[in-house]
C-alpha cells in the first residue's frame, strides 16, 4: 500500500486512554490537512510501531472522508513563496 506524505506534530501519550496522541499533516499539494489521532498502545510500545499507527490512522480518515474533525493549513512552502512575491 503506497502511503500519503505526512508529518506526524509532537506526540504525547493519554495514561487514562493507554494511548499516544498527535495531530498528523497528510500533505495534498499545496495544502496540510491535520487529523488528531490516537493509537492505544503501552508506554514502552516501539517508536516505529507508533509512529506507524499514526500515520496509519490518519490516512484511514482521510480516505473514508468522514473525520469529524480536521483542519485545513497552507504548506510552509506555499506561505513563504506568497510572502515573497508580495
Amino acid at each position: 500500500m503506497q502511503h500519503q506524505p505526512c508529518r506526524i506534530g509532537p506526540v504525547r501519550y493519554n495514561p487514562q486512554q493507554g494511548a499516544f496522541e498527535a495531530v498528523v499533516d497528510i500533505m495534498q499539494g499545496a495544502v496540510a490537512i491535520g487529523y488528531a489521532v490516537h493509537f492505544p498502545a503501552p508506554l514502552t510500545a516501539e517508536y516505529d510501531r507508533v509512529m506507524r499507527g499514526l500515520r496509519e490512522r490518519a490516512e484511514r480518515l482521510h480516505r473514508s472522508g468522514r473525520a469529524g474533525l480536521r483542519m485545513l493549513r497552507l504548506t510552509e512552502h506555499v506561505i513563504a513563496a506568497h510572502s515573497h512575491a508580495a
